[in-house]
């Protein structure tokens, strides 16, 4: 029996190299200087995709 392909894009970042490069972002920067939109830009990520898997910045935070 062949195997069914998901539905759309392939995913380029998985979320434990988001969390590992989200720290060592607000580690460097500060927590509190970082904007949800620069975040995704530093970790070249659509903010959709950050939504989907963490739920906004709040659960992106709380994984960090």
């Amino acid at each position: 029996m062949k195997e069914q392909r998901k539905r759309g894009r392939p995913r380029k970042v998985w979320n434990a190299k988001i969390i590992e490069n989200a720290m060592s972002i607000y580690w460097r920067d500060g927590l509190a200087e970082q904007s949800l939109n620069e975040i995704c830009w530093k970790l070249e990520v659509v903010k959709p995709g950050i939504y989907r898997d963490f739920g906004g910045e709040d659960g992106l935070i709380a994984e960090t």
